[in-house]
């Protein structure tokens, strides 16, 4: 699936007037293929995400989802487009506290007809070392382990466009091999979407954005 953003503009308004973090963004993604989004902190690298992800308006400007003009549809058809088509890995993890981490994947698949078995869940937990604490709450997990457990909630689904947000800031060198490797089997049949302050997927990727 391919998504495309014209003349981007995002900003917003605070007491001491308004901040302008995107200007003019204009970029292309393909499907099948993993773009890596750089920039110094405060650039706009996660409000970028947020559009593309359709969980936020642009101040300005187009997106386009597979062809369709999408910027300006009212919330409950944007809602339906994410939940279909966009698999998110949040930089603040965005899992449910009091849930175990096998819970919070199920929880992924509420509204989905192709659902995975107890058994997928499992064989995608094994590849990211988590499968010792499926049924631990999300609140007992360290912050390596909570930003896995992210991971592999979104990876029960079967999405079009893989985003992910510093997928690699708490996590350990063995266990960010692994989400590099996982990262590259993903982008084989999706668009994969992420962002990171280090170098270590430069290598991996198609094409690097520099904001």
């Amino acid at each position: 699936m391919s998504v495309e953003v014209k003349n981007l503009y995002k900003s917003f308004e605070k007491k001491n007037g308004k901040i302008e973090v995107l200007k003019g963004i204009n970029l292309f993604f393909e499907d099948k293929k993993m773009y890596l989004i750089k920039g110094a902190s405060g650039k706009g690298k996660t409000t970028l995400l947020t559009m593309i992800g359709l969980l936020d308006s642009p101040s300005e400007g187009e997106i386009i989802v597979d062809g369709k003009h999408v910027e300006k549809l009212p919330e409950k058809e944007l809602c339906k487009i994410r939940r279909d088509k966009y698999a998110f890995v949040f930089q603040d993890y965005g899992l449910l506290e009091n849930l175990t981490v096998y819970e919070n994947m199920n929880v992924q698949q509420v509204e989905m007809s192709d659902k995975l078995g107890e058994k997928e869940c499992e064989e995608i937990l094994e590849k990211l070392n988590m499968l010792h604490r499926k049924n631990h709450k999300v609140m007992e997990l360290s912050g390596g382990e909570k930003q896995r457990a992210a991971f592999a909630r979104a990876l029960v689904k079967k999405s079009d466009v893989f985003i992910c947000d510093e997928p690699i800031s708490n996590i350990d060198e063995e266990n960010a091999d692994v989400i590099r490797e996982l990262l590259m089997k993903i982008k084989e049949d999706r668009t994969v979407i992420l962002t990171c302050h280090t170098n270590f997927f430069d290598d991996i990727c198609d094409e690097i954005i520099r904001l």
